[in-house]
């Protein structure tokens, strides 16, 4: 509890030396929920390789048809880090299995986030299309369910690919429809930061695709994705 209160404070260093002292101790039935902890703030520290590892060594404990929350998500974030990590032909080996346990878990936001991963996988496979459509797709859905981190994350995910193509009409279309994601006041300091950095460089027609990818990096970066899953 001292290290969620830690994290929630934005403290992940601190929070991380607390769990690392807690596994060694914890009974093996508490390490797996510890190990799922642990790997999110190594991940919103950016040591996604240390994630990696510490994610993969909680899954095989986790029971998906007893507790299909806490597989989906320690399976989730390894998809996530072995994308931060490039490795997107792991990434994409691995995707179904994901999606299958978000399917079980059953809530729309799972889907919808299993959604942009795979969406980012098919952008790194050089698959700009029908990484366009997922994208689409589910910033659509994002926007609706008034879940703005996820939306507006999917929003620059759309502007790489817009850019990419030497679309910027559209890319200016999409900073004017964040206009509900600048209103929301659950958007942490930093991602909103480059969210208005973002809208300042559409605005000013200094946005290049090397800023709009380097936004991108941050965003996904950035510690947004809290529950409800």
């Amino acid at each position: 509890m001292e290290a969620s209160l830690r994290r929630d404070q934005g403290r992940p260093h601190e929070a991380r030396d607390l769990l690392t002292r807690a596994i060694a101790v914890a009974r093996e039935s508490e390490k797996k929920y510890l190990l799922i902890n642990q790997a999110r703030n190594q991940m919103e520290l950016g040591e996604f390789e240390q994630a990696l590892g510490t994610v993969t060594r909680a899954l095989p404990h986790l029971d998906a048809a007893r507790e299909p929350l806490p597989a989906f998500i320690a399976a989730f974030n390894r998809l996530v880090c072995l994308c931060h990590l490039g490795r997107y032909a792991a990434a994409w080996e691995g995707f179904e299995p994901v999606r299958a346990l978000a399917l079980r878990h059953g809530a729309k936001v799972s889907l919808l986030r299993v959604a942009w991963i795979r969406g980012w996988i098919e952008s790194a496979l050089g698959r700009p299309a029908e990484a366009e459509r997922t994208f689409a797709r589910g910033r659509q859905e994002f926007l609706a369910l008034d879940i703005p981190f996820e939306a507006a994350l999917v929003s620059l995910e759309l502007a790489v690919l817009y850019l990419e193509q030497g679309r910027t009409a559209e890319v200016r279309e999409l900073a004017r429809e964040l206009a509900p994601v600048f209103a929301s006041q659950r958007v942490v300091p930093a991602a909103m930061a480059t969210l208005v950095l973002f809208r300042e460089a559409v605005s000013q027609d200094t946005l290049t695709l090397e800023l709009a990818r380097r936004f991108l990096a941050d965003f996904r970066r950035a510690p947004g994705f809290d529950a409800p899953w």
